[in-house]
């Protein structure tokens, strides 16, 4: 059983999030918000449409795509390129390449799947270094964060690839290809709404009826040469879900094994953190503890005392273990770090977050 969320359901919902007035996305020393999507709707050669930005559906697949398409990134690049007095869009050119990458590693039709773990890999580990920043920043996620239903949206989107890509190669074994865009509700949303064309309202009783009607109306659409065109406006559901162009089956049946799958991380949290750092956050400084969250302190006055009025044993060598491990971190960080060393202070940051976790939950 493998859970996964719709990938074009993604990127209505990535679209919704930056052109929302209550949110204020906040990347480093950069944001992304609705006036920097409003300027290449209005401009007079720009990528997207006045009806992309205002009066907006937000059920549209076409305005979605063209949000998070190559064009509206070079777009957004030229114009600041050309007059750097613009406002700095570099935070909404990664939030939306990397938003479009996940969208990709679904939707394309010749991509191999190592490539499409990593593209996925590398927003789940860009998330997280996002989410550590605004902690450290001190800034509120409800407001200049991505909504967590949407948080929850990429989570299932990442880790449901890799899962169906781990179960197609372990139970297949290449004998069929894997088309991820097949695995989503686009093929259910195109019945219910070929039914509701014939049966505005229809019941289980009509849907018996109208079997043979459906069976035609699908045949006709999986078989016709015509295809969307992407340039149509507040058009709701766009169904691409049988066009096969440029696939390559031969890529879709190939599976990378677990050393390419982990290779392929490595190089995604590598990228990851390079993104981190042409929005001008140091990597490094994420691995300290938030400065709004205060440090552990040894109970005093009787704060935290059992009923006897004793620390047990076990609680005082456990808060003894979290203080060392938060003083070998924080000495690490007052000097120049090698990899070897920059690797044991990201350990010894797992082990105290774990161990106040455990600690937590035993008390």
């Amino acid at each position: 059983m493998v859970m996964i969320q719709d990938s074009k359901h993604a990127a209505k919902t990535a679209r919704n999030n930056v052109t929302t007035g209550a949110k204020f996305l906040v990347l480093g020393n950069y944001v992304a918000m609705y006036s920097q999507v409003r300027k290449p709707a209005l401009a007079r050669k720009g990528p997207l449409y006045k009806r992309d930005v205002e009066k907006v559906d937000r059920q549209d697949d076409n305005a979605a795509c063209r949000l998070l398409s190559s064009a509206t990134l070079g777009w957004l690049k030229a114009h600041h390129d050309a007059n750097p007095a613009n406002e700095e869009v570099r935070g909404l050119i990664i939030f939306l390449f990397l938003m479009g990458e996940a969208v990709d590693a679904y939707q394309n039709r010749s991509l191999p799947h190592i490539e499409r773990v990593k593209m996925v890999l590398r927003l789940h580990f860009f998330l997280e270094h996002w989410e550590s920043f605004l902690e450290h920043a001190g800034y509120t996620k409800s407001t200049n964060f991505i909504s967590w239903q949407f948080r929850d949206i990429l989570c299932y989107l990442v880790f449901g690839l890799i899962q169906l890509i781990i179960v197609y190669r372990d139970n297949y074994r290449s004998r069929y290809p894997l088309l991820p865009w097949l695995h989503s509700t686009e093929v259910c949303e195109h019945v219910f709404g070929v039914l509701r064309s014939l049966v505005k309202d229809f019941t289980m009783l009509d849907f018996f009826n109208l079997v043979p009607k459906l069976f035609l109306r699908l045949r006709l659409f999986t078989q016709s040469t015509v295809q969307a065109s992407g340039k149509e406006t507040a058009s709701g559901y766009a169904h691409t879900f049988s066009d096969c162009r440029g696939i390559d089956l031969s890529a879709l049946s190939a599976f990378p094994t677990d050393e390419q799958i982990n290779q392929a991380a490595k190089d995604a949290y590598d990228e990851a953190e390079n993104l981190i750092f042409i929005l001008g956050i140091s990597p490094d400084l994420l691995m300290d503890p938030p400065t709004n969250v205060p440090a552990p302190m040894s109970p005093t006055n009787g704060d935290d005392l059992e009923e006897d009025g004793y620390e047990s044993e076990s609680e005082t060598n456990g808060q003894a273990e979290i203080n060392d491990l938060y003083n070998c971190i924080e000495n690490l960080g007052r000097s120049t770090l090698s990899s070897g060393r920059q690797d044991q202070m990201r350990d010894l940051g797992y082990a105290s977050t774990m161990l106040s976790v455990h600690q937590d939950i035993e008390m």
